[in-house]
């Protein structure tokens, strides 16, 4: 039999072992190289914050976690990842956390936390967020957002039954702030009296907005832009000390003294 019949004839018999041979080298090949990567170390950790806007700096979480100094340099079966998001979620901004590998990267995705108010009662101050969570205060940055100061008799203490009271009663106008970034932009402050009636005060001009009870809030806000976009252009934003808010069907406006 001529040499290249009795090659081809081997290689027919035998093809089946080839074939599982060959798998077996490269299963052994893949195997390799995934404990390589599992046992080569860290060499950089990277923290992603995905909001578009987030106030949170990287710097600030990344050094909540330890991030370089706790994971370059470690190996991939040093480091629990579901550990480490549990930790990331500790973090009184972090909505959620991510975790993965990119060859000997570590990835850590956030999403933050991003405050819609301010509540402010003599020193003691916290933010609200969208989701009308409660939050601390943070030495890192300071939020642009509209303050609202308790009224009397209302502690800002989380635990206190008035002040849950309080923050339910308050909760249509923080979900129409939500709803709209014109007003979170335009509205400065709110003052409550002891009767839990709104006094609100814009960024731009000098008057104040007696708001009153947190009722017909969408109707409340209708009557005030248009009042702000039709009449204070004419007259100016000077020409009004006031403008009441509480009448169902009517705006009170009353002019600054000469």
């Amino acid at each position: 039999m001529p040499m290249k019949g009795r090659i081809a004839f081997y290689i027919k018999k035998y093809s089946r072992w080839i074939t599982i041979l060959g798998y077996g080298l490269l299963a052994s090949f893949f195997y390799y190289a995934q404990l390589q990567v599992k046992y080569a170390p860290i060499t950089d950790a990277r923290l992603i914050i995905k909001n578009p806007n987030a106030l949170v700096q990287e710097t600030a979480l990344s050094h909540f976690i330890g991030i370089p100094q706790r994971i370059v340099g470690k190996r991939r079966r040093e480091l629990n990842l579901a550990t480490l998001e549990e930790q990331m979620l500790q973090h009184p901004y972090v909505k959620k956390a991510e975790i993965y590998y990119q060859n000997q990267t570590l990835n850590i995705e956030v999403c933050t936390r991003i405050p819609l108010v301010r509540l402010q009662k003599d020193t003691k101050a916290m933010y609200i967020d969208h989701d009308f969570v409660l939050l601390p205060l943070s030495e890192h940055f300071t939020a642009n957002v509209p303050v609202i100061f308790l009224p009397p008799k209302v502690d800002l203490n989380r635990e206190d039954t008035l002040f849950k009271t309080f923050l339910q009663y308050i909760t249509p106008l923080l979900a129409f702030i939500q709803r709209y970034p014109f007003w979170r932009h335009t509205i400065a402050a709110v003052y409550w009296d002891r009767h839990w009636s709104a006094t609100i005060y814009p960024t731009v001009g000098d008057y104040k907005v007696v708001f009153g009870k947190v009722e017909r809030v969408e109707k409340k806000f209708a009557k005030w832009y248009g009042f702000m976009t039709t009449i204070l252009p004419e007259v100016g934003w000077h020409y009004y000390r006031s403008i009441d808010l509480s009448y169902k069907d009517q705006i009170v406006a009353q002019k600054r003294s000469s």
